[in-house]
């Protein structure tokens, strides 16, 4: 099976729970939850943390060393632009995305999309579009140069803050495969 990159988004400052990547679940940081779920599949490569280069997130930069993961910092304020920082440390043609967030990993889920961006063309495999299983379970696995086609077409302040959104909106523009459950149980 061939594996990729994972990038995951983080950062202290969110509105709603401040500081919600450092928080224990279990006695363990959301974040080391995600990276040792990372570290189970085998279609995972590497693990970098994209932060911000605010210095609310030196305590991510921090862990991320602690953990043994790499770091890259880039502005608070334009998470697409992280993401690509964070892109340019790998040679690889796909990386996935991993929010910061959300702590279930789901390696069968992340295997089945490595499986079938290996297998086909596209340019984003994922299970949200549409979502068939619950908010916090999801896969997106993203080729680098569509990735890098939809950054330059990006205008609106949302694409900036949500990596994807793009690509999306404008499915058109890209081939993507959704992963589908027949249970639906995206609610």
């Amino acid at each position: 099976m061939k594996s990729f990159p994972a990038i995951i988004l983080a950062r202290l400052s969110s509105s709603r729970l401040p500081g919600k990547v450092l928080m224990k679940i279990d006695g363990k940081e959301v974040l080391l939850h995600i990276i040792d779920g990372l570290r189970a599949c085998k279609s995972v490569s590497e693990i970098v943390i994209a932060t911000s280069n605010s210095s609310s997130d030196d305590r991510i930069e921090k862990f991320a060393t602690q953990s043994r993961v790499d770091c890259t910092r880039g502005d608070l304020s334009n998470v697409a632009e992280r993401f690509k920082l964070a892109i340019d440390r790998f040679d690889s043609d796909a990386v996935y995305r991993i929010n910061g967030d959300s702590p279930l990993v789901n390696c069968e889920l992340l295997n089945k999309a490595a499986d079938r961006f290996t297998a086909g063309n596209f340019d984003l495999i994922t299970n949200v579009f549409p979502r068939t299983c619950p908010p916090g379970i999801s896969v997106e696995l993203i080729r680098v140069s569509a990735y890098l086609s939809a950054l330059e077409q990006m205008s609106d302040l949302l694409d900036y803050e949500h990596v994807t959104r793009f690509m999306y909106q404008n499915y058109d523009q890209f081939r993507i495969e959704n992963i589908s459950f027949t249970d639906n149980s995206s609610d």
